[in-house]
């Protein structure tokens, strides 16, 4: 856009006449800043620094950009200068203290050198970014010393348990050889006692019992 503007000289003490009319030519910028930001998919992870980048450019050149952030459930904005990098981006680091779960809310100010402004996002409705928590490798913790001074005894009692449980069954295989022996000896002395009555004599004979070694 241009604009003419025209002075008219009524008195004059140089060269130029009363009457002349001068005129100058002057380009006036009412183009805001374009910025190029896509809002991030990736989430940040919390306690870790964040970048957030846009690309911004404008014809008669950038003046300032800032950043505008705020932890989800904040009510007040922070805000920190984005610096140029190249190529006409334009990128800031959070510090890790201030990206907290859930989440992050966030816009973008940028005004040229003619103080034409623009945002992306705003504040009544930012632009958010998701935070997650660490993701870190459990280890199994380690046996308290009450617990590992009980293993022993845990193992002992279980021998002792198996000990009492075959003597227990040793036993009882004694007592059943006691009982075999002694129905096989009463069998044996009534079939001599019945031949001895057959033979209309004093039966004649022995029986010898031998006990099992208990």
């Amino acid at each position: 856009m241009k604009i003419r503007i025209a002075i008219v000289l009524l008195m004059s003490s140089s060269p130029v006449f009363a009457g002349d009319t001068l005129q100058f030519t002057a380009k006036l910028d009412l183009k805001a800043p374009a910025i190029e930001h896509t809002p991030l998919s990736q989430p940040f992870v919390t306690g870790e620094t964040a970048t957030i980048s846009a690309t911004i450019s404008d014809e008669s050149g950038i003046a300032d950009v800032t950043l505008f952030f705020r932890p989800i459930g904040s009510n007040e904005y922070l805000q920190v200068a984005m610096p140029r990098l190249n190529n006409n981006i334009y990128s800031v680091d959070i510090p890790h203290e201030y990206v907290q779960g859930p989440g992050m809310e966030y816009y973008i100010k940028a005004m040229d050198n003619a103080g034409n402004t623009v945002l992306k996002g705003l504040n009544f409705s930012p632009l958010t970014v998701a935070v997650k928590s660490k993701q870190t490798t459990a280890s199994p913790p380690p046996l308290m010393e009450e617990e590992t001074a009980l293993l022993p005894e845990f193992e002992q009692v279980e021998t002792e348990m198996d000990t009492s449980t075959t003597s227990t069954t040793q036993s009882n295989n004694k007592n059943w050889g006691w009982w075999l022996f002694g129905a096989l000896a009463a069998g044996t002395a009534i079939a001599l006692s019945r031949k001895g009555n057959d033979d209309d004599g004093e039966p004649t004979g022995s029986i010898t019992i031998v006990a099992p070694t208990p």
